[in-house]
């Protein structure tokens, strides 16, 4: 569902934001592009003074491990199905916050135990992602009706095993 334009009408591009861990690219809209003194990239979100460009159509490329790989190395954890309702914190530290939903289990000694109830987390993608352990072979489409409370977005991305992510009130994991 990826958009050909966006809200300034100006053609989207695709650009690679990170490869093999490094930053590559930012995404622009007309104003921080020109600030910036490039051209834009096409990423323009609907007027917002908190996030004036996003990607929003993001595509993490697969890794070489299967769903139970991934769940087989986790000693005690948990398994997230789906984040819910992510907003901002800080953007250039990359901090979001929001709820798991639709699916949060517990992982001891690398099974599945048992379901457990949605749990709020506030953490940045930069520190999670750095500590990634394993990454999943298998791509899945999600698709959001919002997203840092903008419209329909839709991401193509595997699972991962992080070191740690930060839930808030989650004493044991």
């Amino acid at each position: 569902m990826p958009r050909a334009f966006d809200f300034e009408g100006q053609p989207s591009q695709r650009i690679t934001l990170l490869e093999r861990g490094v930053a590559r690219g930012i995404v622009y809209d007309s104003q921080t592009a020109h600030r910036a003194g490039v051209r834009g990239t096409g990423h323009a979100l609907p007027a917002n003074p908190f996030a004036p460009a996003a990607p929003m159509h993001a595509r993490l490329e697969p890794g070489d491990a299967s769903d139970e790989q991934l769940v087989a190395g986790v000693k005690t954890g948990l398994l997230v199905t789906r984040f819910h309702y992510t907003r901002w914190v800080h953007q250039l530290r990359t901090i979001v916050t929001g709820m798991t939903r639709d699916g949060t289990f517990a992982i001891e000694n690398g099974e599945i135990a048992y379901p457990i109830k949605n749990l709020r987390f506030t953490q940045s993608y930069h520190e999670a992602w750095g500590g990634a352990q394993a990454i999943g072979q298998d791509l899945r489409l999600l698709v959001s009706a919002e997203q840092f409370g903008l419209t329909a977005s839709s991401q193509r991305v595997p699972a991962m095993r992080l070191a740690a992510f930060t839930f808030t009130g989650a004493t044991r994991y």
